[in-house]
């Protein structure tokens, strides 16, 4: 695919007794500025991280969205959900038809992998997307006494748990997609 800029070049793989799949995915897309700068380049100074919330597992969660997806999946799927737990790491996916159906993947991170195990979602990080911050998610969280925080806009690193699955799961799916040849 000419839009992946790998990191570790594919013909390094070739002498090594990796299917195609395994060798994408163990494949780094470069940083955006390293790709505008030069391979030697330095990383641009990072801000200040805010002070973290303490919080037990299952009680505060990073969550974004990706998507549109090509191929949809069998149910008409284009967009997903990822949330991750801050305490355990634990990563919840949701698949969605819409970015407008985020309160669907909120009521069920709630209701299905947080309230069956005595626990109350307490926190809840996104970033300043429409679909998060302009839609019903925010009454349901007051309603429920879900604390919000919202990600620095344009610093993906505020959110940076949420982006790192994101990330994973896209590269594996792209890598299972190229393996069955598909598109």
């Amino acid at each position: 695919n000419s839009k992946l800029r790998l990191g570790i070049p594919l013909s390094h793989f070739k002498q090594l007794p990796f299917c195609t799949a395994c060798a994408l995915s163990k494949t780094a897309a470069l940083a955006p500025w390293k790709s505008k700068l030069g391979s030697n380049a330095r990383a641009p100074s990072k801000r200040q991280p805010l002070p973290s919330v303490q919080c037990a597992p299952l009680e505060c969660f990073s969550m974004d969205l990706f998507g549109p997806v090509l191929p949809l999946s069998a149910a008409g799927h284009a967009y997903g959900s990822i949330a991750t737990d801050k305490a355990t790491g634990l990563v919840v996916f949701f698949p969605l038809t819409a970015k407008s159906d985020v309160l669907l993947a909120v009521k069920n991170l709630r209701e299905v992998h947080v309230l069956p195990h005595g626990r109350r979602l307490k926190c809840l990080k996104t970033d300043c997307a429409p679909e998060f911050e302009h839609s019903a998610v925010s009454p349901c969280c007051r309603s429920h006494g879900i604390r919000r925080l919202f990600a620095t806009p344009g610093v993906h690193t505020d959110n940076a748990r949420a982006e790192c699955a994101i990330r994973i799961i896209v590269t594996n799916a792209r890598a299972l997609l190229s393996c069955m040849g598909a598109p």
